[in-house]
């Protein structure tokens, strides 16, 4: 009577183990491939040129004793490089700002270049993410003297989440975020300095981006179904 019980036992958790193995098989089975295009806007193997604009925002010091970065601005960001896949793009950005301020004598200008490489997710909401590095440069002129800052892009992220429009044009919301410091500074009197007290600064540009994917060709994905099947079916 009990080795009847535990061969039962047996035979239910050898079928429960049948059953979880069997589902991730009927999801390869119902899985099919259909042209990259037809779900997402994306090229492959293409020419990728974006150009963002927004409202960009200081926040920090040029160094510990220097000015704030505290001032809202105008910023525009452009970006150019080689969409291996619809998952991958590396390439180079340049960007620049124009903060306000209130004095009216006074002026600042922020500016930076370098690499980077996006990766965009495989979802239907269509997010992507963006990492870079590179130079940035921060000029604030008073009364038509001007003072300049010279430092790197330590680490440079991006987020949006992509629109498209047609196969190889999109419009999307992104937000931003970079954080730098100053290793030199210029003063008005025009002698270089190195900076002994530097301090880390965040710049944050958020708005609209335009992004082409020029001179490619479609992908070819394969798109798991199994999730549409009905579970009756055999």
């Amino acid at each position: 009577m009990e080795s009847a019980t535990t061969a039962r036992g047996t035979a239910a958790v050898v079928l429960a183990a049948m059953a979880l193995l069997a589902k991730p098989t009927r999801a390869q089975e119902g899985s099919v491939s259909v042209p990259f295009a037809a779900r997402e806007s994306h090229e492959t193997n293409a020419l990728e040129i974006a150009l963002g604009l927004g409202s960009a925002q200081g926040y920090g010091k040029t160094e510990s004793n220097g000015p704030t970065l505290d001032n809202l601005g105008v910023g525009a960001d452009v970006s150019v490089g080689w969409r291996i896949n619809p998952r991958w793009m590396v390439g180079a950005y340049g960007s620049s700002a124009l903060y306000a301020t209130q004095s009216g004598d006074v002026s600042t200008l922020g500016a930076s270049a370098g690499v980077q490489a996006n990766y965009h997710f495989a979802s239907a909401v269509r997010p992507w993410v963006g990492v870079g590095a590179g130079w940035h440069g921060y000029w604030i002129s008073h009364d038509g003297v001007r003072s300049s800052y010279q430092g790197v892009d330590l680490a440079r992220l991006q987020l949006g989440v992509e629109v498209p429009l047609t196969p190889s044009f999109s419009l999307e919301p992104f937000l931003g975020v970079t954080l730098a410091t100053f290793a030199a500074q210029k003063a008005p009197a025009g002698a270089a300095s190195d900076d002994r007290s530097r301090s880390l600064s965040v710049f944050v540009l958020a708005g609209a981006m335009a992004r082409f994917d020029l001179f490619g060709h479609a992908a070819r994905e394969a798109v798991a179904l199994a999730g549409t099947l009905d579970p009756a079916q055999p």
